[in-house]
């Protein structure tokens, strides 16, 4: 699944949306299923899903991708995701995408645009499920070091943003790993 954050002024974005729209039946070919997250509100938010209804949806098949607003929950969860794997607590640049495997877990942040070829060419490497970080990186060589996961301080950062359920769940998660 490719989660996908945009807004109706940002024209990589439309771009972007409108190159995954004309690849849908590819990209559900590959089992890939598309959701964009509009982040706009108000007065962006209905120019958002007029662009979308009019633009986008005539240029799939089936249903095409569920266009869907990013919820201040949502939001709130995926700003500490972002903020945990980038280090910042700034969101970047959109369009921004997450590309989730089988098994759920985040295995690809796209800052920028993706092509519709270069989702497909990472969905078959990521898709099976999880990858170790030889296999997630663009440097060849060998990896003396794994990189751990620090669950511990995505808990704290959703717990921050008042988010105490899902906080939970990755102290649970970091308790049951053994740490």
């Amino acid at each position: 699944m490719l989660l996908n954050l945009w807004s109706v002024d940002c024209a990589p974005c439309l771009s972007e949306l409108a190159d995954l729209a004309s690849h849908h039946a590819d990209l559900e070919e590959h089992g890939l299923t598309v959701v964009p997250l509009c982040v706009d509100t108000d007065e962006a938010g209905a120019r958002a899903r007029a662009f979308y209804l009019e633009r986008i949806v005539p240029t799939v098949t089936g249903l095409g991708p569920q266009a869907r607003t990013l919820d201040e929950s949502t939001s709130a969860v995926l700003d500490a995701l972002l903020a945990h794997c980038l280090g910042s607590r700034h969101r970047g640049a959109l369009p921004t995408s997450l590309l989730i495997d089988h098994a759920g877990w985040l295995q690809v942040i796209y800052l920028g645009p993706v092509t519709a070829d270069a989702l497909i060419r990472d969905a078959e490497v990521y898709a099976p499920g999880p990858r170790g970080a030889v296999a997630r990186s663009g440097w060849g060589g060998r990896w003396f070091f794994g990189v751990p996961r620090d669950l511990t301080g995505l808990s704290k950062e959703l717990a921050e943003r008042g988010r105490p359920q899902e906080a939970r769940f990755y102290e649970l998660l970091d308790r049951r790993e053994g740490k």
